[in-house]
């Protein structure tokens, strides 16, 4: 069964002022801290009671050519969450993004890649350098 993915982005002042609840899943990102920090949903509990789901957060853009693109991140490790969601419009119906982690490069890259060998769109990543603890 499909998922979907919903990532939002504000400022710390925004998301405390305006503290909203996300949806469960729903990934809320801090844009203006460093590093940067995200929190995760559980559809009930309002922003400022949400725990902060790790300590360093990266994230970017990154284009598919031939259902690939490798990132450079000299802060990936072997124990990174990665999470990837499509900027453009779904491709073919089915077609999955993810990070095998037999791509991750320690301290050097990892890359997305699609199941379909013709995707070219974009896509936006988030990672952690820790595992959540």
């Amino acid at each position: 069964m499909p998922q979907t993915i919903q990532l939002r982005r504000d400022t710390a002042a925004n998301w405390t002022s305006v503290n909203p609840v996300l949806a469960d899943g729903e990934i809320g990102c801090e844009t203006d801290v460093n590093p940067r920090k995200f929190k995760i949903g559980d559809g009930s509990t309002a922003w400022n009671d949400l725990p902060y789901e790790a300590d360093v957060v990266y994230s970017g853009a990154a284009a598919l050519s031939t259902g690939l693109a490798t990132v450079s991140a000299t802060w990936v490790t072997a124990t990174s969450v990665i999470v990837v969601t499509v900027q453009a419009a779904p491709g073919t119906a089915g077609t999955s993004l993810y990070v095998d982690p037999a791509d991750i490069i320690i301290g050097t890259s990892f890359t997305i890649k699609s199941d379909d060998a013709t995707d070219a769109r974009s896509v936006f990543w988030i990672a952690t350098a820790l595992p959540r603890a």
